[in-house]
């Protein structure tokens, strides 16, 4: 399970055992260039298969309210 923090410049991903998912340098990207599909978020350094597949989703629909 995962808690989605919304904050003015990024969203903040972090475990519920506390454990960061993405750092910030990923998530200063993922706000720059608000991708639409799991390829475009895949083109993101820091987010590889796993990540993808685990968080791609969460990521996704917190990108598209925002």
């Amino acid at each position: 399970v995962i808690q989605v923090l919304i904050l003015p410049l990024y969203v903040v991903i972090v475990a519920l055992d506390g454990r960061v998912i993405l750092h910030d340098a990923t998530l200063r990207e993922i706000a720059a260039r608000r991708p639409a599909t799991l390829a475009e978020l895949g083109e993101i350094s820091g987010l590889g298969t796993k990540k993808l597949e685990a968080y791609g989703e969460a990521v996704l629909g917190v990108v598209a309210e925002g």
